[in-house]
């Protein structure tokens, strides 16, 4: 895990966690709040909260995603009760680690196969707190072990390396590499990239990555 404010003196809105649940399970998200300061703080201390309380009562991922929607409708309108975020749940009970992803306005989480290949997840929806009734395409993964799920927040998108825009193709050849890379190796080479950007953040931005490690994810 990394994360990097765009303003040490600014409060930024990228909001992130990774817990335990019941039997083999895990549950993780990636958030961005739209704004900055005690506003976008504040939203995102709802948004840590909301997500954990509904993931301990079993709900999906899109669920989940659907109560933080509400959660932000309900709060007094303003320009930084939007966000967009990524919720996972992972299923270590088997060999091969099972990812159920909903996606609501955020950028699709990228899986980083064993062998080095990098592949775009599906999973797409709503940015959250705009509408009152979202929608979100959720999907299933497959992580073998030595397989890892790269999540990022999309400040790195709103920035530029060597004269050219940062896209999700950007940062599949930065993942793309040598078999077996640790999580640790993953957010390295982000990072590492992030350090040749041309101008100052305008943005917070955070990776995580999580491989599967025997019968297990190890996070970064």
């Amino acid at each position: 895990m990394h994360h990097e404010p765009f303003a040490l003196a600014e409060v930024g809105g990228d909001f992130y966690d990774l817990f335990a649940l019941a039997g083999d399970r895990a549950g993780f998200f990636l958030g961005d709040v739209c704004g900055k300061g005690a506003g976008a703080a504040a939203v995102t201390s709802l948004a840590r909260y909301t997500m954990r309380t509904a993931a301990m009562l079993h709900h999906t991922p899109a669920a989940i995603l659907g109560h933080l929607n509400v959660a932000l409708q309900t709060e007094t309108a303003q320009a930084t009760n939007t966000c967009s975020a990524v919720y996972g749940q992972i299923d270590m009970s088997a060999a091969t680690v099972c990812i159920t992803l909903a996606v609501g306005g955020h950028p699709a989480p990228l899986v980083v196969r064993a062998g080095g290949d990098v592949e775009t997840t599906p999973a797409h929806g709503t940015i959250l707190g705009a509408v009152e009734h979202p929608v979100f395409d959720t999907c299933e993964l497959r992580l073998d072990p030595g397989d890892a799920l790269v999540v990022y927040s999309d400040g790195i998108l709103d920035t530029r390396i060597d004269g050219a825009p940062v896209d999700e193709r950007h940062l599949i050849e930065v993942l793309t590499g040598p078999p077996q890379a640790t999580a640790t190796d993953l957010v390295g080479r982000l990072v590492g990239s992030m350090r040749r950007i041309d101008r100052a953040l305008r943005d917070d931005v955070a990776f995580m990555a999580l491989r599967h490690v025997a019968h297990r994810a190890a996070s970064a």
